[in-house]
């Protein structure tokens, strides 16, 4: 291994990146292949109802349910099969050992080929040899290829070849960006007309309708049906303390993502806006702050800004402040949003849980995430921040102290859509139930015959 680092660097870095590129090209020209030949090859099965096997892909089979979102995505999915058929048989497609072992812990059976070089005659030996009644990926945002393009083509093909043996296969509620990989639009256009694929907002099924003919229908986040957790009785007990002292319970969630690549002092920044403006408002109102941390990865994760937060208030605020301490399921977490008047977030999915849950959400919102979220309640755009709003003096503590103020109005807004916004993500899984997917829905264009896939 030394030796290897050793040569390694006395490769010039320039000649280190053509090296990359020309591996990655390779890996796409070589799944691409394997995409078109087994296309050719499918044979059509009878699929069972009510279901009895599902293949379940997930946002990041390398991790599994590395992030809460994708914790509440993947359980979603397990609760819905699961309604339909309490004995049913989940299969994850995984990519490493940590995401395997994870999928054993939850009750489900790992496929671990998502980083096969041959993924594409391995997925189709296990269509092959293992009998599916459904295939569903979590597109979450990863289907435009801001990320990953050929991460984001095997999730294209990954419903496209059971599709075309008659296995209802879709890509459940999922984003998709202004700027999506051009290169995907071949494979985007060659897809069975049978697969679905459903964009959890109004915004990015518009612009998915104008990049792409395949079948496309509008539902919500599948998250939003998460069955919320338990709440610990001592946080539930001083929930109950702040409410019979007549305190509004806010939670607050902020985080170093708000900033690609965020430097210390835009930290710092985030940490002291966010202290000011708590200090602020509990001059104001009456108030309680619970400090809600929804990732916990290390340096990326929110307690890099919350606990400074804590440290920073409690010495004034008292018993009135707190830090949600320890690690948590997002079911968890969803219950403890319920339980609260209002949430700051800074994380897509738990504005998700707390807006399932009734109750209102201010956003601080970065990679575009979250406009299409708001446009389903109907929600004023002002609870939108850009991340730029910590950056100056007053703008978050104002916007917060708005937020207190309308509390009640928000809620009633929240609480007239909240079925309906329901009733969209369960949409995403009426593929439990359907037989054969050959009928056309509300699309944003029309699926035609199967384009070739184009190489590279």
């Amino acid at each position: 291994m030394q030796l290897k680092k050793a040569l390694k660097s006395l490769v010039p870095p320039s000649l280190q990146a053509r090296i990359r590129t020309w591996k990655a090209e390779r890996a796409i020209a070589v799944f691409e292949a394997e995409w078109r030949e087994s296309r050719r090859n499918a044979a059509r099965i009878q699929v069972r109802r009510p279901i009895e096997r599902i293949l379940l892909v997930p946002p990041d089979p390398g991790t599994l349910m590395g992030a809460l979102g994708d914790d509440a995505m993947v359980t979603s999915v397990v609760e819905m099969a699961r309604a339909r058929n309490p004995e049913v048989e989940i299969e994850v497609l995984t990519g490493r050992p940590v995401a395997s072992e994870m999928a054993v812990a939850h009750g489900l059976k790992p496929v671990e080929i998502w980083e096969s070089p041959h993924f594409v005659r391995d997925l189709d030996a296990l269509l092959t040899k293992r009998r599916y009644d459904a295939v569903v990926a979590l597109g979450a945002d990863i289907m435009d290829a801001y990320h990953d393009f050929l991460g984001s083509a095997k999730m294209i093909a990954v419903v496209d070849l059971p599709a075309r043996r008659g296995i209802p296969s879709s890509v459940l509620g999922f984003s998709f960006n202004a700027r999506p990989n051009p290169r995907l639009a071949a494979h985007f256009a060659g897809v069975s007309p049978d697969v679905r694929f459903r964009l959890r907002d109004e915004i990015s099924f518009e612009r998915f309708g104008r990049f792409s003919p395949a079948t496309s229908e509008l539902v919500a986040d599948s998250a939003f049906v998460l069955t919320p957790g338990a709440v610990a009785d001592d946080l539930g007990a001083w929930i109950d303390a702040m409410h019979a002292d007549g305190r509004k319970v806010i939670g607050i969630n902020v985080h170093p993502m708000l900033f690609r690549d965020a430097t210390d002092e835009q930290i710092a920044t985030i940490v002291q806006r966010g202290a000011d403006a708590l200090l602020a408002c509990a001059e104001t109102a009456r108030v309680a702050w619970l400090l809600l941390p929804h990732d916990y990865r290390g340096r990326l994760g929110d307690a890099v800004c919350l606990e400074p937060i804590r440290d920073r208030v409690a010495g004034i605020l008292g018993d009135t402040v707190r830090h949600l301490d320890g690690r948590h399921r997002a079911s968890t977490l969803k219950a403890v949003a319920g339980r609260l008047d209002g949430v700051v977030s800074g994380r897509m999915h738990l504005a998700i849980a707390t807006l399932g849950m009734g109750v209102p959400a201010l956003c601080a919102t970065y990679q575009d995430k979250f406009e299409g979220l708001y446009r389903h309640f109907g929600l004023p755009d002002w609870l939108l921040l850009s991340p730029e709003s910590f950056l100056v003096e007053g703008t978050f503590r104002d916007a917060l102290a708005r937020f207190i103020q309308q509390l009640p109005e928000l809620t009633r807004i929240v609480g007239a859509r909240r079925e309906a916004v329901l009733a969209l993500s369960r949409q995403n899984f009426t593929i439990f139930d359907d037989v054969a997917q050959t009928a056309r829905i509300g699309s944003a264009g029309q699926g035609g015959s199967p384009a070739p896939v184009q190489d590279a």
